[in-house]
């Protein structure tokens, strides 16, 4: 095997490997990180999700509330605290004036179970 590859997947040159279907199965994105890149997608993008805000934020001052979507638009800073599974479906920003709170959920067509007080930020 090519000691880069070796190198790559952390084995070292005495070390056993696995079988090809182990190795497959390593360069495979798990579900998590999968399901985190579909996440950024819509956050970034806005593209294959509908935003909805509290009606607090969408009271909010224009101005402000530009400066809020784009904190969470170019969040980028997850970990344990900000998306401790790797889904990047969530995250406390704290700003100058405020501390927003975001989370990605995923709801039927018809928004079933969408909370009454959430309103389309359109």
């Amino acid at each position: 095997m090519n000691l880069a590859i070796r190198w790559f997947i952390g084995y070292g040159l005495h070390e056993g490997l696995p079988d090809h279907s182990s190795l497959a199965r390593i360069r495979q994105p798990t579900r998590a990180e999968h399901i985190g890149t579909l996440n950024g997608q819509i956050r970034q993008s806005g593209r294959g999700g509908t935003f909805f805000v509290t009606r607090a934020v969408a009271s909010l001052e224009r101005m402000r509330l530009v400066r809020v979507m784009n904190a969470v638009v170019e969040f980028n800073a997850f970990g344990p605290e900000n998306g401790p599974h790797g889904e990047h479906d969530c995250a406390v920003i704290a700003m100058a004036d405020a501390t927003v709170i975001w989370h990605i959920n995923y709801y039927d067509r018809a928004y079933t179970g969408l909370p009454p007080n959430y309103r389309c930020l359109l």
